[in-house]
């Protein structure tokens, strides 16, 4: 193929036309695509340094952990909370991007078990489905404004978990203020914030409540500056008594004992014994 090429020139009140006949560059054997998905860079920042999990017990512990994150950013996404306009990234952007991360890696565990089904079916047969309903019903409608919010297992959980750390941080650090402390001013505080944890735990250990509360006015009374302005110590009795009682605190928030303790969390227990046996 060939082009026509005209050109003009001036010469005085002459117009002379020059033709000349170019030949067209063949065309190209192919056209390549703008862009190939073969090139494309995976990111993988949520991704383990090393994955060497493909047990299906381990596989479904992980996707349990999976599901509780995805639980808290749904729980906290249904929260109404003032936003503040200076905030560049709105929180439903964040909550998007975050809860499609999660659930991919859930799915992405699912393909090194070479599950067939879907990850909702999954849940449901493994018995997750019901410690995470908020989750079943995000996997059903992604839309916010269509959530209902059930509860769930896992709330009583981790607010028994709270109280129990709570209990247990608390009794570690009176015994250690009791025993290592050169004044003991704020000893009858330390106990009243002991005695509203183990209100906090409630039942199982309602005789440790009523112990403290019998002996707190004396604690007040010893624990009081008194007009020659030494600090002020614990007497033998009490000093013991309070070291006794916070070990014996101690000992229950961590052997779960009574075995009431031990009542609220059942139900999580349970699904893991089923999942990892």
């Amino acid at each position: 193929m060939f082009a026509l090429v005209i050109r003009e020139t001036f010469t005085g009140h002459e117009v002379m036309q020059q033709v000349k006949v170019l030949p067209l560059a063949p065309k190209p054997l192919c056209c390549p695509y703008s862009y190939d998905d073969s090139y494309q860079v995976i990111v993988q920042l949520d991704e383990p340094l090393w994955v060497s999990v493909y047990a299906s017990q381990e596989i479904a512990a992980e996707v349990m952990a999976l599901c509780l994150q995805l639980d808290t950013l749904i729980l906290s996404s249904s929260q109404k909370e003032e936003v503040d306009p200076r905030r560049k990234v709105s929180f439903e952007h964040a909550f998007s991007s975050k809860a499609s991360s999660v659930l991919q890696q859930a799915k992405d565990a699912l393909l090194r078990l070479k599950y067939k089904g879907s990850l909702e079916d999954y849940l449901r047969s493994t018995a997750i489905a019901n410690l995470f309903p908020r989750v079943e019903q995000y996997l059903q409608e992604t839309d916010p404004q269509l959530w209902q919010t059930p509860s769930s297992t896992m709330d009583d959980y981790f607010a028994h978990m709270a109280a129990l750390n709570n209990l247990l941080t608390m009794a570690h650090q009176l015994k250690a203020d009791v025993q290592t402390s050169s004044s003991h001013r704020y000893i009858a505080h330390q106990t009243a914030l002991l005695h509203q944890c183990v209100t906090m735990v409630g039942g199982p250990l309602a005789e440790y409540k009523k112990d403290i509360e019998g002996a707190f006015k004396d604690l007040k009374v010893c624990c009081s500056t008194d007009e020659s302005g030494h600090p002020p110590r614990l007497n033998s009795d009490l000093h013991k008594w309070l070291v006794n009682i916070t070990q014996k605190l101690i000992d229950s928030s961590v052997s779960l004992s009574p075995p009431s303790l031990l009542l609220p969390l059942v139900p999580v227990l349970e699904t893991l014994h089923h999942i990892t046996h």
